[in-house]
C-alpha cells in the first residue's frame, strides 16, 4: 500500500542462534493456510529454481542480486523483524526510495513475515526546501498507518532523514 503525499547503510545480514526466533520465523513463512501463495513465497519458490538468476542491478552503485540473493536478505529481515517482538498483521512504514535495493528485500519480508507494508515518498525535493512540511508528511502518515516500525534511510540525496526523524 502506499501514502502518496508528500540511507545510506542498511544491514540485512543478522543471524539468530535462538531456535525459538527461528520457529516463530518458519512458523510465519510457512503457514499461513491461504489459497494462494504471498510474494514472500513465490520468491522462494523462484529462488529456489533460478538461484542465479539477476533480478536487481544498479550498474551505478555495483549492485547486482540474484533471487538467492534477496530471498536470503529478505528471509534475515524477516526473521530480525519477528525476533525483535514485532508480530504477523504488525505495519511497517517505509520511507525508503522505490530505487533502492533494500526496498524490495523490505517489501518481501514484510509479505514473509505477514506485516503490513505502507511506502511513503521521502521527497527529497520538499525535505530541503521545506523540512516541515516533510515532518509533517512523515507525522500523519504514522498517525493514519499506526505504524509499529519505520524503515529510512540514514541521509540520501543531501538530506539527513534521522535529523528529519
Amino acid at each position: 500500500r502506499s501514502l502518496s503525499s508528500v540511507g545510506s547503510r542498511s544491514s540485512f545480514g543478522y543471524l539468530y542462534s535462538n531456535t525459538n526466533v527461528v520457529a516463530q520465523c518458519n512458523s510465519a513463512i510457512n503457514s499461513r493456510g491461504m489459497a494462494t501463495i504471498s510474494a514472500g513465497e513465490a520468491l522462494t519458490r523462484l529462488a529456489s529454481d533460478h538461484p542465479h538468476m539477476e533480478i536487481i542491478r544498479y550498474e551505478h552503485k555495483n549492485v547486482k542480486w540474484t533471487l538467492k540473493h534477496v530471498d536470503y536478505y529478505s528471509d534475515a529481515l524477516a526473521c530480525g523483524f519477528l525476533g525483535t517482538g514485532l508480530k504477523p498483521g504488525d505495519v511497517v512504514l517505509s520511507w525508503l526510495p522505490l530505487n533502492v535495493a533494500e526496498h524490495h528485500v523490505l517489501q518481501f519480508a514484510c509479505s514473509k513475515a505477514g506485516m503490513l507494508l505502507y511506502h511513503l515518498d521521502p521527497n527529497p525535493e520538499l525535505a530541503k526546501s521545506n523540512p516541515d512540511a516533510s515532518k509533517a508528511a512523515l507525522s500523519k502518515a504514522l498517525e493514519l498507518t499506526k505504524a509499529n516500525v519505520l524503515v529510512q534511510l540514514e541521509a540520501g540525496s543531501d538530506v539527513n532523514y534521522i535529523r528529519l526523524t
